[in-house]
């Protein structure tokens, strides 16, 4: 019988869901390139639901093969000093996934953030996670506040001559806001300060996904503040990465040029699913009385659907800000070894939410690289800086 406290390996890993597949936990060591985190069998395991990510307490991480042939460790979360020499920060941050109630990319995230601001991963990490927690609120905020004008447009009985509640004074919005909510709310079976709740906790769920420029005319408020919400701004940084990726196949005739083509591959079939499933989750929000209507019977619903392109996009942001990174420093070649052995299996269960069959490209790319030394000796000082850095600019 197999000791439960060591690494297990298992030659083949092709899951079968997301949760299964695991979240991409951004440790700072070289070692733990591309090591995703997920339950562990006996706290629910790989078949809990997506939005739940199923309940944490005995979290295992899941560490490709590190001489990039085929295959993960499966180490248990209290396994990973046994494994390799951790930095401070990865120490940290494996204790905080160890105790997560959920493990989701949502939680990982705030994980993330949490070890990173305690200032294990440099000063500039530190800075950046704390002001990220403040934008994450200003975005939440600032979508709620969306998604109410939204609501005041689609069910408002406003009087002859009343502005458009983009257009009116912020205490103004606040009284057409409760006047409307309270008419709404015998149809919704909803007490209004509920339905104000409930306003809240759908734009915490939409809030990375962004909002629909119909929202508003001439898309205004629809992203809250201005700009790309963050999963766009991620698949914006991917259809990038597929195209420099597939440049650099065209120019090169060597190893790299096959890492290069399946990194495209990879991001390719990535980036038009989560085209989709952002393109899905935006549509919730056209019809704002319909989606409170569905968030008072079946919350978890909305839930999976806004929280599909998190899932879907797990693991590229990393993944992306290395290329950009051997941009500046020249080491395009060995950056794409380390991207390649961290692209993503792609979960069978993506057929049931978009219906494309998961692509066999990263199932089998440890197979076509041989193991280069990018991880030991000299340059395991410069890798750790280097994602140091990435903490702070991805926090």
């Amino acid at each position: 019988m197999s000791d439960p406290s060591q690494p297990n390996w298992i030659a083949s890993f092709r899951p079968v869901t997301f949760v299964e597949r695991g979240v991409a936990v951004p440790f700072t060591t070289p070692m733990l390139a591309g090591t995703r985190a997920r339950p562990s069998p006996a706290s629910g395991g790989p078949g809990a639901s997506e939005a739940g990510g199923g309940a944490a307490g005995r979290a295992e991480l899941l560490v490709p093969n590190p001489s990039g042939a085929r295959g993960v460790y499966v180490i248990p979360w209290n396994g990973l000093q046994d494994f390799c020499r951790p930095t401070m920060h990865d120490v940290l941050l494996s204790r905080q996934v160890a105790g997560l109630g959920a493990i989701t990319p949502r939680s990982i995230a705030a994980a993330a953030r949490e070890a990173a601001a305690s200032g294990t991963a440099g000063r500039e990490a530190s800075e950046a996670a704390r002001e990220a927690d403040r934008a994450l609120e200003r975005t939440r905020m600032a979508t709620n506040f969306t998604l109410l004008l939204a609501l005041l447009r689609q069910a408002e009985s406003a009087a002859p001559g009343s502005p458009l509640p983009e257009q009116d004074l912020p205490e103004r919005v606040e009284r057409r806001a409760r006047a409307t909510i309270a008419r709404l709310a015998p149809a919704l079976g909803r007490a209004p300060a509920v339905i104000a709740q409930d306003l809240e906790a759908i734009a915490g769920l939409l809030a990375p996904v962004g909002l629909a420029t119909e929202l508003a005319p001439g898309g205004r408020f629809s992203t809250g503040l201005g700009g790309p919400a963050r999963l766009p701004r991620i698949l914006q940084s991917l259809v990038a990465l597929e195209a420099a990726a597939l440049d650099w196949v065209e120019r090169h005739d060597d190893e790299s040029a096959m890492a290069a083509r399946l990194v495209s591959e990879a991001a390719a079939l990535t980036a038009r699913c989560a085209h989709r499933t952002i393109a899905e989750a935006q549509a919730l929000a056209l019809d704002v009385v319909g989606l409170l209507r569905l968030w008072a019977s079946a919350p978890q619903q909305i839930a999976e659907i806004a929280g599909r392109t998190e899932w879907l996009l797990d693991g590229w942001e990393q993944i992306c800000l290395i290329w950009d990174d051997a941009a500046l420093s020249g080491t395009w070649r060995s950056a794409l070894l380390e991207m390649v052995l961290m692209v993503p299996a792609m979960p069978r269960q993506l057929h049931d939410w978009v219906g494309v069959q998961a692509s066999e490209t990263a199932e089998f790319r440890r197979q076509v690289l041989l193991y280069e030394d990018w991880r030991t000796g000299a340059a395991v000082p410069r890798l750790i800086a280097r994602n140091e850095k990435l903490r702070a600019i991805a926090a």
